[in-house]
């Protein structure tokens, strides 16, 4: 709806438009031209297909393109369709992994949030093992956020819910965060000391662990930065690190991430990727909530679908995702009917 509006005010009104985005992927073929800012104070200026050709940043078509071998870099779905098949470019299709196997960590079962008479989430049953990782998808007003928050026992809810055996939901704030935590959408609102190591220090004392378990959880993110630095200099991608090491600090069995990549380049969103790989290979259940089928195409192997808060669809993400035109993610819409989704797929498939 929003690109929509921007091309009236460009095409009907006569309005000239300066987008600032990271997920370029949804305005690129739209742009008549593009700037790029390598960080350095210069600026690469020009044509979309030229400056993403000379760009680090890696939306999925430019980096089709470079796999590809291919000198312009296509700019819709449509354009590198045709490529593909006039060249015969067809990869094959990806050994899907098996689905996690661990213990059940949470259970829910007919779980209910109203907001006095309207209902966000209606009659919603799900199970999470460890060591997995699960997406969330819905428009807004699905009821995802609502549903996370109940998960995590803050929101007064109907039907049964379970984290190892006990119910978030009759637990202190601090006894419920050690069975399941919740990074919110605003996760920098978290962050109020002074200093990387003032906040580490202040979630070891509140979460009742060893000193320096927050710094070294932080370092196993892949962050090192120094314990003097304010964390309002740190990049989206290192704040969002610093909040999930003081949230996992008490080393809980479930993460539930709310919007996770809202602000993060291409960069930061593969760094956010490899994390969630090295908690869910020390057995963490992770629950991603997320309009960002691109990041949900790379990272989970199960993913749900929710709409006028019921969960209408539970299958693997690459069954989800190529059934569905509305988040095929563009790897999907490029090769269909062959299901691949990142362009990680695509070059282990040629």
């Amino acid at each position: 709806d929003v690109l929509a509006a921007i091309s009236t005010l460009v095409h009907e009104v006569g309005l000239t438009v300066v987008l600032a985005e990271h997920r370029l992927e949804r305005v690129m073929q739209a742009a008549d031209s593009a700037i790029w800012l390598p960080g350095d104070g210069t600026a690469t200026c020009g044509n979309p297909a030229d400056v993403l050709a000379q760009a680090t940043v890696t939306p999925p078509l430019a980096e089709l393109a470079r796999i590809a071998g291919w000198s312009r870099v296509p700019l819709s779905v449509r354009e590198a369709r045709r490529r593909a098949l006039r060249e015969d470019l067809v990869p094959a299709a990806p050994e899907l992994p098996v689905n996690g196997t661990g213990p059940v960590v949470l259970s829910a079962r007919d779980v209910e949030v109203r907001y006095g008479e309207v209902t966000a989430v209606r009659n919603v049953s799900l199970d999470l093992r460890g060591g997995t990782v699960t997406t969330l998808l819905g428009r807004n007003g699905a009821g995802k956020s609502s549903l996370l928050w109940a998960l995590q026992g803050a929101l007064t809810c109907a039907g049964e819910i379970t984290v190892c055996g006990r119910d978030p939901r009759t637990l202190s704030a601090a006894g419920a965060r050690r069975q399941v935590t919740l990074v919110p959408q605003t996760a920098a609102d978290l962050l109020y000391l002074p200093s990387v190591g003032a906040e580490c220090a202040q979630a070891d004392a509140e979460s009742d662990v060893a000193p320096g378990t927050t710094a070294k959880l932080l370092r196993t993110l892949g962050v090192d930065v120094p314990d003097d630095r304010d964390p309002r200099d740190l990049s989206e991608g290192q704040r969002l690190a610093l909040v999930l090491a003081i949230q996992l600090a008490v080393r809980p069995p479930v993460l539930l991430l709310d919007e996770p990549t809202r602000g993060l380049d291409y960069r930061a969103k593969a760094e956010l990727r490899r994390m969630i790989r090295t908690l869910a290979a020390q057995g963490v259940a992770v629950l991603i909530s997320t309009h960002d089928v691109e990041f949900a195409a790379g990272a989970s192997r199960r993913t749900l679908l929710m709409a006028d808060g019921e969960l209408i669809a539970d299958a693997t993400t690459a069954d989800l995702l190529t059934s569905s035109p509305a988040y095929a993610p563009q790897m999907a819409k490029v090769f269909a009917p062959v299901p691949v989704l990142t362009p990680d797929d695509v070059a282990r498939g040629l």
